[in-house]
């Protein structure tokens, strides 16, 4: 539905024809609205009848397609062909390092500042990155039922709990938090320690009573090394110097020049590396797969699994069965397979 402006023709709306064997004048049509822009919204309204002028319609025209089945075959492969040899290998593996590199980078930093919105925006990137393999369908479905959980489910004090509770500072001060299930860990290693005292004298009662003070007994112990000026323990692990191995990645990292783009280049371990993980994220079924979990969640919170997630762990075992195909073929390569081809570096 079009109307000439001066020389130009400006699109009114979009519709259907209804019926043009009713309509008595050749030079009329009656349509059905689909849709109107703001300027022609005063003409007719969505899912109107309305008789308009054939001159004043442009119709969508779709080329024939000409091409057999063998020729759209060879052309897909020969595009293939063409973005594979297009492509940098060695530059998509430095930009793919990069991308995991910082999102490690802000996970840990999102523990440490004990920030539960900004947690609650990593899972939503992580549920992409586990949609986007085959092996990380399970993780994905979780990272959607938190997600689901937290922003449509539960209450907005249980919402809360759950955002802001994951983490818990113990030593006080700006970015000393830690995740509330290394806390936990830490709890059952002093459980252990208690528990050993028993020796043979393990009963229920007795497992009961010791485990309640160990808290108590942890607290008492720092006291008296406090009074006694024993320093602490640390609670960093500690690490040999790297400055040799920096040194080292430095020097390889300006020989090979990764971010200067150069074609043809790659990995033989890597032979058609994406520039990211979310390059082979079907957005099509994704979008399919997060409204039927949805939709899944609202009727059962305590849904499980689909089907599809089913015919997800069918495919993984494929894909682990080539895996090791793949892993039995590089063990036979040769050494100088692992390195960077050099033809177009030297």
């Amino acid at each position: 539905m079009v109307q000439p402006i001066g020389q130009q023709m400006h699109i009114l709306g979009t519709g259907t024809i209804d019926d043009p064997a009713i309509t008595p004048d050749s030079s009329h049509v009656q349509l059905r609205v689909a849709s109107m822009s703001n300027v022609a919204s005063s003409l007719a309204s969505v899912g109107q009848l309305v008789r308009w002028p054939r001159i004043n319609l442009a119709v969508v025209q779709h080329p024939p397609d000409t091409t057999t089945v063998g020729e759209s075959d060879s052309e897909s492969e020969s595009e293939e062909n063409h973005d594979s040899h297009d492509e940098d290998g060695v530059m998509n593996y430095a930009l793919q390092v990069i991308q995991l590199g910082v999102l490690l980078m802000q996970l840990n930093d999102t523990e440490k500042e004990g920030d539960g919105e900004r947690c609650l925006m990593n899972w939503k990137l992580l549920m992409l990155y586990f949609r986007a393999r085959k092996r990380g369908m399970k993780y994905a479905f979780e990272a959607m039922r938190l997600i689901t959980f937290t922003k449509a489910i539960l209450t907005e004090r249980q919402a809360h709990r759950v955002i802001h509770g994951q983490f818990v500072n113990t030593k006080g001060g700006v970015g000393n938090n830690i995740a509330n299930d290394l806390k936990m860990e830490t709890m059952v290693k002093d459980h252990k320690k208690v528990l050993r005292g028993l020796c043979g004298n393990k009963t229920l009662k007795a497992i009961q009573r010791a485990t309640s003070a160990s808290h108590g007994l942890k607290t008492i112990t720092k006291a008296i090394d406090h009074e006694s000026n024993v320093p602490p323990d640390s609670t960093h692990h500690t690490h040999a110097s790297t400055e040799e191995l920096v040194k080292e990645m430095v020097k390889i990292l300006r020989k090979i020049n990764p971010f200067d783009r150069r074609p043809g280049r790659k990995f033989v371990s890597f032979m058609n590396i994406p520039k990211s993980p979310l390059s082979k994220l079907n957005v099509k079924a994704f979008h399919k797969w997060l409204t039927s979990n949805k939709k899944r969640l609202a009727d059962d919170a305590f849904a499980m699994l689909d089907e599809v997630d089913g015919d997800d762990e069918i495919d993984d075992e494929d894909t682990d069965d080539e895996d090791d195909n793949e892993d039995t073929d590089l063990e036979v390569e040769d050494e100088a397979t692992y390195r960077v081809e050099t033809t177009h570096l030297s």
